[in-house]
């Protein structure tokens, strides 16, 4: 199982947040003598490298009033307060506030250890951190010092800062991912590494801005983000993005590799390491951190180096 950041930020939350949140509890949210909890029960099924689970907008408070007995004001003026409930899907899924952020009208990042957050709510109702395996379900409430606007966002990201859902706080429908458009390809070609072989097709593409923590946002100003699908032909293949590369329109050839284009992709949605039979298949997306121009292609080659087929992106 993999936990985001470094074992002396988890420590800060222990302390401060304690650990009580109850299992197989709804969560409501709190408001401390601010606002209302507003009601949002909006759901997106998210995923981590070892699992997933049903994470659910129980309730937002707009302007929460610390109750914790710290007597902390807000850095930004305001208190955003949010309840969260989470149900367990497959594997083993990490439940962190860590993994939460609220966006800013502007765009500003806000974490839970930002400003004053972590005084802000009493122990026994912080989300706690903690592994939910099946047949569990955990809940609690994260605040962040952070000001409230109707168009301001709750993201869940992963251990990198990709976006892997959002939910607007002013109650509309969620997404999946950083929103960016997708547009279909949807063409094909054989691939065969002397024994194995498999049909790949290139299913779609989109560009997106990255993240919010250093390595996952593009040195270049965008991720070209591809995803594929493999079926099996003959043999076990073995998806590998070594034989994919992206050919710019001056003719530059571009690893996946390259900048920070291996993490443009959540560890969940990659290729995997699993090989495939006739009649399996497997999906999984690969990232390039250049811009999307006119022209660009993607090469497929074999184990010579020899071109086997381009997508024109």
């Amino acid at each position: 199982m993999r936990i985001i950041g470094a074992t002396a930020l988890l420590v800060v939350v222990a302390l401060v947040s304690g650990c009580s949140a109850k299992t197989g509890d709804s969560g409501g949210g709190s408001n401390g003598g601010g606002s209302p909890a507003r009601e949002v029960n909006k759901s997106l099924t998210l995923a981590q490298d070892d699992g997933s689970a049903t994470v659910t907008l129980a309730s937002v408070v707009e302007s929460h009033k610390a109750d914790s007995g710290y007597n902390q004001k807000p850095a930004s003026g305001n208190f955003i307060a949010v309840a969260m409930k989470f149900d367990h899907k497959a594997g083993e899924y990490s439940v962190n506030s860590l993994y939460f952020k609220v966006r800013e009208a502007g765009g500003k990042i806000v974490g839970t250890l930002d400003g004053n957050a972590m005084f802000a709510l009493p122990e026994g109702k912080s989300l706690a951190s903690g592994a939910l395996t099946t047949g569990k379900s955990m809940s609690g409430s994260m605040v962040f010092d952070a000001k409230y606007t109707a168009d301001a966002a709750l993201i869940a990201v992963d251990i990198h800062g990709l976006v892997l859902g959002q939910w607007p706080l002013s109650g509309g429908e969620p997404i999946v991912g950083d929103g960016s458009p997708r547009k279909a390809i949807n063409k094909s070609f054989t691939h065969k590494l002397i024994d194995d072989s498999a049909v790949v097709t290139l299913l779609s593409v989109a560009e997106s801005k990255g993240g919010v923590e250093r390595l996952s946002v593009p040195t270049s100003g965008s991720f070209v983000v591809l995803e594929f699908r493999f079926d099996g032909k003959t043999g076990s293949y073995l998806p590998n993005e070594n034989y994919l590369k992206l050919k710019k329109p001056n003719g530059t050839m571009v690893e996946p590799g390259a900048g920070n284009g291996r993490y443009g992709v959540p560890t969940a949605e990659t290729f995997g390491s699993d090989e495939i039979t006739p009649g399996k298949a497997v999906t999984g997306k690969i990232a390039f951190d250049v811009k999307l121009e006119p022209g660009t292609k993607i090469v497929l080659s074999d184990v010579s180096e020899k071109t086997v087929g381009e997508w024109a992106l």
